[in-house]
């Protein structure tokens, strides 16, 4: 049996388990690049090499999963930081209410006309 290949596939599975997990996908990075080098090395030392190359494979699918979902947790943090804020601002709480307001004027039109075709179709029956 290849150890190694084995190991290799084990990593680069629950590393691309823990690229979709926000904090774990910085830890799943370092995992895959050992998935891949122990299935390089898997793969040079033992005659069976479908683990080995099974664990290669997953490792660099694990390592592209977790440098773009890493982006992406870290860009999430950065603007909603940012949104949290601005919003403390006079400018920023100006915005939301605004905002606020529109939103309600818009739910209040839309349930007013649902409640008017919804009446229409019931004094239409």
């Amino acid at each position: 049996m290849n150890v190694k290949g084995l190991i290799a596939l084990i990593l680069g599975v629950l590393a691309v388990v823990f690229s979709f997990i926000p904090v774990l996908s910085y830890i799943a990075i370092p995992m895959a690049i050992a998935a891949l080098i122990l299935g390089i090395l898997g793969r040079k030392a033992d005659r069976q090499k479908g683990l080995a190359t099974a664990g290669m494979i997953v490792g660099i699918v694990a390592i592209v999963l977790g440098v773009i979902f890493s982006i992406c947790y870290t860009c999430t943090a950065c603007t909603a930081a940012a949104i949290d804020e601005y919003s403390q601002t006079e400018e920023g709480q100006s915005l939301l209410n605004d905002l606020q307001n529109s939103l309600e004027s818009q739910a209040n039109g839309y349930v007013e006309s649902f409640a008017n075709d919804l009446s229409e179709g019931l004094s239409a029956n």
